[in-house]
């Protein structure tokens, strides 16, 4: 019972993380030393790469590109919806500039995904393909 939903802990445990520092108050981003612009840029492709990545895995009952396509678009939309709640956290502000990183990342894991077996180390392939 438990392999059967531990598929879905690497997407649940990226999803929380990223949702945890998007909920954090402007001050406290910067009090933590994440307040330059290349780590908040990287932090959001990087975040939005695994995130598609193992949504992949988690939509390992789906067969075929829908797959592909639906961890991409999952973790798009989930960028936007990300963004619109910075909106609600003081010191934080909805950019559209995050949106098009975060998309940027998701791209790159579709690229990746899509070419697998080819670029991706053969651990990897393997246990995105389980």
């Amino acid at each position: 019972m438990v392999k059967r939903f531990s598929r879905y802990l690497p997407a649940t445990i990226t999803a929380l993380l990223i949702l945890v520092f998007t909920a954090m108050p402007g001050q406290a981003v910067t009090s933590v030393g994440l307040g330059k612009e290349s780590y908040h840029i990287n932090g959001h492709f990087i975040a939005y790469l695994v995130l598609c990545l193992t949504l992949f895995r988690a939509f390992s009952f789906i067969k075929g590109a829908k797959r592909l396509w639906l961890s991409f678009l999952v973790s798009v939309i989930y960028g936007i919806l990300m963004e619109f709640l910075q909106k609600l956290v003081p010191g934080r502000a909805f950019q559209y500039l995050d949106i098009g990183v975060n998309s940027l990342g998701s791209v790159l894991a579709l690229l990746l995904l899509w070419k697998q077996s080819f670029l991706l180390p053969r651990p990897l392939s393997n246990w995105l393909k389980k």
